[in-house]
């Protein structure tokens, strides 16, 4: 779930719901790992009364959505909201401090633009934030690229994060040397068909036909 658009052999970013539908459970598990499973509430009763992502891009909030529908005791099935929030770091995180942070300031973010658009409206209830936040780290030598989630209740942050997989070394060129993030390497890479030739290297085959930039 964390391959990016390049894995689908094209340079755009864009996704098709038909694409997008099979990729957001695996994007979803990376949110859940956060949250303990609790016993299906008693009618009428969940922790949370609104459940906020400090994103509006699709895959996050896509995320956030399958978590909530695979955890009834958390929140109301209606009850996702969405919010395009600053992340505090760079577009292209490097650093596993740098990247955790980045996920936290979404959470923090989201949560308090929830309570602002709540309390505007008179509503009131508990609102969990997620923050999703992609970004690569190094070891021996060789980057990585993993996701950080961040559920914050207001008060404490509970992290969660992805398996990682090496950054191919000529997109990874892009990324350091010129300060581009994923998606926009793999474009200027060059990298316009399918991914066997790079991505397949460093990543199960099962997943790198078929990515998603988070």
């Amino acid at each position: 779930a964390l391959i990016a658009p390049f894995s689908l052999g094209r340079t755009g970013t864009a996704f098709t719901p038909a694409e997008l539908a099979p990729l957001a459970p695996r994007a979803a598990l990376i949110a859940a790992a956060v949250l303990p499973r609790s016993p299906t509430p008693r009618l009428g009763t969940t922790k949370f009364a609104h459940v906020a992502v400090g994103s509006t891009n699709a895959a996050r909030c896509a995320a956030g959505r399958q978590t909530r529908q695979s955890y009834p005791a958390v929140a109301p099935a209606d009850a996702l909201l969405s919010f395009s929030v600053s992340t505090g770091v760079d577009e292209q995180p490097i650093g596993l401090e740098v990247t955790a942070e980045g996920a936290r300031n979404r959470a923090v973010a989201a949560h308090a633009e929830a309570r602002r658009l709540l309390g505007a409206g008179g509503v009131r209830g508990a609102v969990l934030a997620f923050g999703i936040e992609s970004g690569i780290f190094e070891v021996d030598g060789a980057y990585y690229d993993v996701c950080f989630v961040s559920a914050y209740n207001g008060v404490r942050h509970h992290l969660g994060l992805s398996c990682a997989f090496e950054v191919p070394p000529k997109i990874l060129d892009f990324m350091l040397k010129q300060g581009m993030d994923m998606s926009q390497a793999s474009n200027a890479s060059g990298n316009d068909r399918h991914p066997a030739s790079d991505v397949s290297l460093t990543a199960p085959s099962r997943i790198a036909s078929s990515g998603i930039s988070l």
